[in-house]
């Protein structure tokens, strides 16, 4: 009998849950349940206690989120942050009924008002961060890092086809290259992108393996600049139109140490094909 996988934050406006889903349906060892927010409000503890208690969950991929980018009223932010952290502990507190969780932090857990410079997994737990995003996402890794089953992997940026051009940096270079628009950008900066799929892999491998710890940073195999990413993009599509940033200096870096993570799990896409995905599937769609 199949093992049972509950994937949150999977519907259509989706980003990483999405593709989550889909790749994990497609290789048919498990059965994904995939509610949307209206068949299961993550925020309401009643209707999660009734949700664990007619179905036998085995584990939980929690994507979900509420956030400004994500389209949701913004004139409430006590609520957002409260929902934030409702949805999380609502599924939390069933950590008896589920063999692992697993939920993405973020890089933002270092605290983005400085740079971020290769941060260890360590150093979190005695940062405060500045912003509230980075803020909530710290609290869940305070309780994660001392639970016996949920694990927090923190991403500082996805490759992911299904990231939409006006939220992704690389979907909009592959926006303007296939438009043959020029690749205007504000400013250049140091950032540790991983291919989504990597990440679906190492899912896949701890829900099988026992892990080392309870926060990794999800890296790839090398940090780059936006001006490396627009330069691939301009060699895949064939384009002639320039790079152009705004602000001639060089913003905040955004990257983490992988040296965690690549105790446990090696395999990394190399990002000039995770890249060359992410383009053909905008072309494809174009």
């Amino acid at each position: 009998m199949k093992e049972t996988i509950l994937i949150t934050g999977a519907g259509p406006n989706g980003v990483t849950g999405r593709r989550i889903k889909e790749q994990i349906e497609k290789k048919g060892e498990y059965h994904v349940l995939a509610p949307s927010s209206k068949e299961l409000d993550l925020t309401d503890k009643g209707a999660v206690d009734k949700y664990f208690q007619e179905r036998k969950i085995d584990y939980v991929i929690h994507c979900a989120l509420v956030a400004p980018s994500r389209g949701h009223d913004t004139t409430d932010e006590a609520k957002e942050v409260e929902d934030n952290l409702r949805m999380y502990f609502n599924l939390a507190s069933h950590s008896e009924d589920f063999k692992k969780m697993f939920y993405f932090g973020s890089g933002a857990e270092f605290d983005k008002s400085h740079d971020i410079v290769n941060a260890k997994e360590e150093d979190a737990i005695k940062i405060v961060p500045a912003d509230k995003y980075g803020f909530i996402k710290s609290i869940l890794n305070k309780h994660a890092i001392n639970s016996k089953n949920i694990y927090n992997l923190r991403l500082f940026g996805t490759i992911n086809p299904f990231e939409p051009a006006n939220k992704n940096v690389i979907s909009l270079l592959c926006d303007k290259a296939l438009k043959n628009n020029p690749f205007d950008l504000n400013i250049d900066c140091l950032f540790s992108f991983v291919d989504i799929d990597d990440v679906i892999s190492f899912i896949e491998y701890a829900m099988k393996d026992d892990l080392l710890h309870h926060d990794y940073n999800i890296v790839g195999e090398r940090k780059v600049y936006i001006s490396f990413i627009a330069e691939l993009i301009k060699q895949i599509s064939g384009s002639k139109k320039p790079i152009i940033f705004k602000n001639k200096t060089i913003g905040k870096e955004y990257t983490g140490s992988d040296e965690r993570w690549l105790r446990e799990f090696k395999k990394r896409t190399p990002i000039s094909d995770s890249i060359k995905k992410v383009y053909e599937h905008f072309q494809k769609n174009f």
